[in-house]
């Protein structure tokens, strides 16, 4: 998608980006899907998957 995304934003598109969450992990690894498994049943080693944050239109927090 990233490639998508990136065409899209070359031809002037615009986007808006809203930071959510505490945890990433390449789920192209072997550990990496790993990890997202044992985060996705709550037995992740990084905390919480999702951190709430009440967002404004134009993409600012509140």
């Amino acid at each position: 998608i990233g490639t998508l995304v990136n065409a899209y934003l070359a031809e002037g598109g615009e986007a808006v980006a809203v930071a959510a969450g505490t945890a990433y992990v390449d789920v192209g690894t072997l550990g990496g899907y790993r990890e997202a498994m044992r985060l996705l049943t709550g037995k992740g080693t990084r905390g919480p998957v999702l951190a709430a944050a009440k967002v404004a239109r134009g993409g600012r927090r509140q």
